[in-house]
């Protein structure tokens, strides 16, 4: 399992350029025959763009983030109305000139929330290295 992510983190990016290109068949079997016969590429290093939040991290973003990382997403289902009204929706908002308030009580409760998540997700991602468990096969 572990090996497949990082030849994900290796050939994601790759196919991603294919998709939005005129790339030749015989470029494109080059790909899939690299792909099939990569069983001794080593891993290096990860691919920035695979961990990206698009300008705007909504729930699908962090999904496709907690898939690239290994990180489960299942705890974090409950924040997905979180995320893409409380936070999402009212950054949008904001950064388009329209007036939102944000109560003074609720200010409290979504920082908490935020940080709360934040933090979830850390060590979700810490504990994977710590626990090595990113090496399991």
């Amino acid at each position: 399992m572990a090996r497949q992510k990082f030849l994900r983190n290796y050939f994601l990016p790759r196919l991603a350029a294919l998709s939005t290109s005129k790339t030749n068949i015989s470029e494109r079997c080059a790909l899939i025959d690299e792909i099939l016969n990569s069983s001794d590429r080593r891993f290096s290093r990860l691919n920035e763009d695979l961990v990206n939040t698009k300008a705007n991290l909504n729930f699908d973003v962090l999904k496709d983030i907690c898939l690239v990382c290994g990180v489960p997403v299942q705890p974090f289902g409950d924040k997905a109305t979180f995320i893409e009204v409380v936070l999402l929706k009212r950054r949008n908002a904001i950064a388009h000139g329209e007036d939102t308030l944000v109560a003074p009580d609720d200010l409290d409760e979504i920082v908490n929330d935020t940080i709360t998540l934040m933090r979830s997700f850390g060590d979700a991602l810490e504990n994977r290295i710590v626990l090595q468990t990113y090496k399991a096969a």
